[in-house]
């Protein structure tokens, strides 16, 4: 069985975390996203995301860029996985309570925190916080928000609506989603995604950057 890859053009390495299909691969490390520091970045927010970032480099630097096979470990990962990240999700969760977020940085940061998490309600709020980065005017966050969610259907065992997760037992919605919704959202349709598998299956990663997205950002 392949491992899932990620296919989120972001700068986080992702450290696997059993029964949420992320993993560190060399497709979530490919693609860079540096962090706007303007004055409409919430101080708070800025600070959490570099802490996050520290963090997750160490634990790849820890894993030496390999992904455990033996369930005892990565259960174990997991559990290091939800006490190092959800101090920073109750965080944000307190912002976004405290009506403290207000540009579209603010609520795609704050996605970024929530998307860490490691329970099935931090991917839907962090879905929910890039679709508001997106109706403030952030391209990518369309993106980010189809990653979300499908990254919380597979945390309650649903399949996923976009198609975002590549690898292991994949199952996509055919029944309810279409094609022209999930190019709205940057996501290629699924003539495309069953070509995006063939490189998964054979390791292709150059292929499966060049046609990954559906869309441009720049």
């Amino acid at each position: 069985m392949e491992s899932p890859v990620d296919p989120r053009p972001s700068r986080k390495r992702r450290v696997f975390v059993p029964g949420l299909a992320v993993a560190i691969s060399a497709a979530a490390i490919a693609g860079a996203v540096q962090f706007a520091t303007s004055r409409s970045v919430t101080p708070e927010l800025q600070r959490l995301v570099d802490e996050d970032q520290d963090e997750d480099d160490r634990a790849y630097a820890d894993l030496g860029g390999t992904e455990p096979t033996d369930p005892a470990v990565r259960a174990e990962l997991m559990e290091k996985w939800k006490r190092r990240h959800q101090p920073r999700c109750e965080k944000v969760i307190a912002l976004v309570q405290q009506g403290r977020l207000s540009s579209a940085e603010d609520y795609y940061m704050a996605g970024l925190l929530m998307q860490h998490g490691g329970q099935a309600e931090d991917h839907l709020l962090a879905h929910t916080l890039f679709v508001a980065s997106a109706m403030k005017g952030r391209r990518d966050s369309r993106w980010y928000a189809a990653i979300a969610l499908d990254d919380y259907l597979i945390a309650i065992g649903r399949p996923q609506f976009f198609g975002t997760t590549y690898g292991g037992e994949r199952q996509v919605d055919r029944t309810h989603m279409a094609d022209p919704l999930r190019r709205l959202f940057c996501v290629p349709g699924m003539d495309r995604q069953r070509e995006l598998e063939e490189y998964v299956r054979r390791g292709d990663h150059q292929a499966f950057q060049a046609s990954k997205l559906d869309c441009r950002f720049d």
